[in-house]
């Protein structure tokens, strides 16, 4: 069971957050941002080995197709409320937001 949760850790989980509604054309959205974190380095839990590279790979993927990529490796607890916050602070009314986590 431990190591399931390990490979849905792993997977990451994508989220569209923030920006369009149903109804909201996608003429309207202004940017396309991406928040990206992968972590292999947890200070209780065995060294992963792919999270950062899923991280990193689909950073490229969406960069291709016009996101604008804030990516993050290997961070603290501090060092991921730091990047939220000016993750937040980049995002403007009608701009389309992945976030993903691996």
């Amino acid at each position: 069971m431990a190591r399931l949760g390990m490979r849905l850790i792993g997977l990451g989980i994508l989220v569209l957050t923030l920006g369009l509604s149903a109804s909201m054309s996608p003429a309207l959205a202004a940017r396309s941002l991406a928040f990206i974190v992968g972590n292999d380095a947890y200070e209780n839990v065995p060294q992963l080995k792919k999270a950062v590279n899923d991280a990193r790979s689909i950073s490229e993927r969406l960069e291709k197709i016009g996101f604008l990529i804030y990516r993050y490796e290997n961070v603290d607890q501090r060092a991921m409320s730091r990047a939220l916050a000016s993750f937040e602070d980049a995002v403007s009314p009608g701009d389309r937001v992945l976030f993903f986590f691996s």
